[in-house]
């Protein structure tokens, strides 16, 4: 409805004034209301944020993890990361770019430490006095 299909339906300048009198009331309990359940999701984010984190706190994987010598931080980002996409599966289906992250995380999760006090292998060749020599020539 456009602005000229609205005077044309008003007879008189009371019922136009009736009309945005009304239509006025209306933007401000919808306004009103828009304020209100803006502040709620605000309230419901910091609350899911702080469930996450004390879920974190007590979670198994990163007990485990703990345990770990050298824990990498990829491994820690991986955990918090599927806990989140977790949380969403339980709200709608994942989409096919949140089921691929689930599956890089869980290879990094799955990935086996590489440990450093492992020793090098080398392969030695014994060289005699005389190879040494015609070398440094």
């Amino acid at each position: 409805m456009n602005i000229d299909t609205l005077l044309e339906n008003c007879k008189s300048e009371a019922e136009l004034r009736a009309f945005c009198t009304s239509q006025f009331k209306q933007v401000l309990n919808l306004s009103k209301r828009n304020k209100e359940l803006e502040e709620k999701l605000l309230e419901s984010k910091k609350e899911s944020k702080e469930l996450i984190k004390k879920e974190m706190n007590n979670s198994p994987i990163l007990l485990e993890a703990g345990n770990i010598k050298g824990q990498e931080d990829a491994k820690q980002i991986a955990q918090v990361q599927l806990r989140m996409l977790k949380d969403l599966a339980f709200e709608r289906e994942l989409t096919l770019e949140e089921a691929k992250r689930v599956e890089l995380f869980n290879k990094i999760l799955i990935d086996k430490v590489q440990e450093d006090d492992q020793p090098l292998k080398a392969s030695i060749k014994i060289l005699k006095n005389e190879d040494l020599m015609k070398l440094v020539e």
